[in-house]
């Protein structure tokens, strides 16, 4: 099996205080376009709305593909998301409570998923970034300083996003709390005294109190042109004033990040946003103002770097939202290891794939041919609620294969029914694995933990040189696989018929008898 990257398409927009900026990406993460647009017409949610949709489409026109091939649109926001679809609030922005992902999906007419800025770069960056080539990297924390200031927190790889989807508002921490308040409404929050924005506002309110100064000289009393790069100007002249509003800042940000790794204590703490674009050693300040921290009993200090994707970072991070959300965590999809046993996670933690997951992967080198396969278990079973199910098929090729896991793949097909034979509202895909090899014979299984309680069915798809549908049959004809999930706890029976299988018409299983109970 070989990943076709331009068999589905995903869309990343980062949404920043002055501009909107998108990526389209193919099935592996490469970028295939990218386009940068101003917000016009204000920050209030219908404007941004309608920039964000613009410049989707606009990665879509560039990239000259059929946009049916684009599986949805990733958003990072800068402000807390709750639960993937309401923006709580932007400091600066007219936002309360907006619930933006269903605005959005009306108006680009794709599933978006939204997330905190913050999260995005956190997940770009240990996807493919600083963290991606490092044996061991479970876990990191991504400090993005721009306008304002979040955290995005590795655990374990996975984002952690605590009750509501609002974990990680390091910016909104207390550093000094006799500091200057914040647009939170807070006073000495981390983003009021260590934001690009609160920087060049510490060194305006400075360099207006001594006309001579290099910044003043700079902007020759211009002080609305006032700028990030006008500052570190002023900073390589050596002006003691945007000097110090620099300096302090980054030793508020050396605070932050102290605090961040005593609390998570992550593999490693990446940087990125506006504050760390430019270079211009600001980065061996920081380092600087961290190394005159003592370490807490002198445990080793977390490696802090910069993140290697720059602006890209948060775009590509919303991109990889919707990749994930199609295929699972990429190490799952890409290298499952092989169990010993079938595996029984919660139903929340089922590796699903949508029905059109098999369309990304096409067969180009496997000479595997199947021969038959058969045994689908449990032909029916009624479980309790809260029970696991754990499903096998039995496969035998044609042709012993030299390769260890042969080169086959087989997907449980199932969903959950209204009636048994009704039709399948919301198909789910869940990969079956290799968990038993025996007299040539090869079962895979998968377990769907916890089932809500209601009906079920499933049928198996064998994928090798040629593929194979495995259902049941009884006198009625050709069924699925069905369960009952029983929401009592009356005693449930469990039924695993043995089943006989043969093969007919050119690829297809077709069940000789089943005895139902």
């Amino acid at each position: 099996m070989e990943l076709n990257p331009d068999a589905h398409f995903a869309v990343g927009v980062n949404v920043r205080p002055t501009f909107v900026e998108a990526v389209l990406m193919d099935l592996i993460g490469s970028i295939r376009a990218e386009t940068i647009l101003p917000l016009q017409g204000g920050r209030d949610p219908a404007a941004i709305t309608n920039t964000v949709v613009e410049a989707a489409n606009q990665v879509i026109r560039l990239a000259q593909i059929d946009p049916g091939r684009v599986l949805g649109v990733g958003v990072g926001c800068p402000g807390p998301v709750a639960n993937g679809r309401v923006v709580v609030g932007i400091p600066g922005f007219p936002w309360e409570s907006e619930a933006w992902a269903d605005r959005l999906e009306r108006s680009l007419g794709l599933p978006v998923s939204l997330e905190n800025d913050a999260n995005c770069g956190a997940l770009a960056e240990f996807r493919h970034g600083a963290c991606s080539r490092l044996e061991e990297c479970d876990s990191m924390v991504f400090l993005y300083v721009d306008y304002g200031v979040g955290a995005g927190i590795i655990i374990d790889g996975k984002v952690y996003r605590g009750e509501d989807g609002t974990a990680g508002e390091i910016g909104h921490t207390t550093i000094d709390p006799n500091g200057p308040r914040c647009l939170c409404g807070n006073f000495g929050c981390l983003e009021a005294v260590a934001s690009v924005e609160s920087l060049v506002r510490r060194a305006v309110a400075s360099s207006k109190l001594d006309a001579g100064s290099h910044l003043a000289g700079i902007l020759d009393g211009d002080w609305e042109a006032v700028s990030f790069e006008a500052i570190m100007e002023a900073v390589e002249r050596g002006d003691p004033f945007a000097t110090d509003a620099l300096n302090d800042a980054l030793s508020y940000l050396a605070i932050g990040i102290s605090n961040l790794s005593r609390m998570v204590r992550p593999s490693m703490v990446v940087l990125g946003g506006y504050m760390f674009e430019r270079g211009d050693g600001i980065v061996e300040r920081l380092e600087s103002e961290i190394g005159r921290r003592p370490s807490l009993f002198g445990m080793r200090p977390n490696r802090v770097t910069v993140g290697e994707l720059g602006g890209k970072a948060c775009s590509i991070g919303a991109g990889t939202l919707v990749l994930e959300s199609f295929f699972g965590e990429a190490q799952q999809v890409i290298a499952p290891p092989i169990p010993t046993e079938v595996p029984e996670p919660s139903f929340e933690g089922t590796l699903v794939w949508p029905q059109e997951a098999e369309h990304g992967f096409v067969v180009k080198v496997s000479a595997v041919r199947i021969q038959s396969a058969s045994d689908l278990r449990p032909a029916f079973s009624r479980i309790r609620s809260g029970e696991p199910l754990s499903v096998t098929v039995d496969v035998r090729l044609a042709d012993s294969a030299s390769e260890t896991p042969p080169d086959v793949k087989v997907l449980l097909h199932w969903d959950r029914v209204a009636l048994f034979g009704g039709n399948w509202a919301t198909p789910k895909n869940s990969p079956m694995q290799l968990i038993d090899e025996k007299d040539g014979v090869l079962r895979y299984g998968v377990t769907l933990g916890s089932l809500p309680p209601g009906r079920y069915e499933f049928a198996a798809h064998v994928l090798g040189k040629n593929d194979i549908w495995v259902r049941t049959h009884d006198e009625h004809g050709e069924s699925n696989g069905r369960v009952e999930v029983i929401a009592s706890r009356a005693a449930a029976d469990r039924s695993d018929d043995d089943n006989n299988y043969s093969l007919r018409g050119k690829e297809e299983a077709r069940p000789k008898a089943l005895a139902e109970r």
